[in-house]
């Protein structure tokens, strides 16, 4: 009544939880995995929940999720961690092909170029012209001026 709105919205324990005991998404849970356990719980999280609730409302099992936990543990210079992540991406992810594309950005941070390049042209593969991975490519071909 507070908000003036005629049609009310009627918040019940679902909204917030999603039928799980903890409501924090999927990325909270792989990292809070990650960081108690290291990265073989984290991917053993993940592989449980997604068993567990798949399909159900419960987690954003899209890609977005690990392509978010990539970003953190890259952004903390954990590189191969990284790695592992968005590999376990393509694995439930193979058509989507942002994934391929922070793979490869991961690469080349870790200083893999042909990897690098091999990943980019896959995205490039999944997404014929988008001109951000072919600008991608191409710098990751041309050898930085000394």
């Amino acid at each position: 009544a507070a908000t003036g709105r005629e049609d009310r919205i009627r918040v019940q324990c679902a909204t917030c939880h999603r039928g799980v005991r903890r409501p924090v998404a999927l990325t909270d849970e792989i990292l809070d995995a990650f960081r108690e356990s290291g990265l073989d719980a984290a991917e053993a999280r993940y592989r449980e929940l997604r068993e567990q609730y798949y399909g159900r409302a419960a987690y954003d099992f899209g890609q977005g999720s690990l392509n978010m936990v990539t970003e953190t543990l890259a952004r903390e210079g954990d590189s191969d961690a990284a790695l592992a992540m968005i590999a376990l991406n393509i694995e439930h992810n193979p058509e989507e092909h942002w994934p391929h594309m922070l793979q490869a950005q991961v690469m080349a941070q870790s200083g893999d170029l042909d990897g690098a390049i091999a990943s980019a042209e896959k995205a490039l593969e999944l997404d014929p012209g988008n001109e951000f991975y072919m600008q991608q490519i191409e710098r990751l071909k041309t050898p930085p001026q000394r």
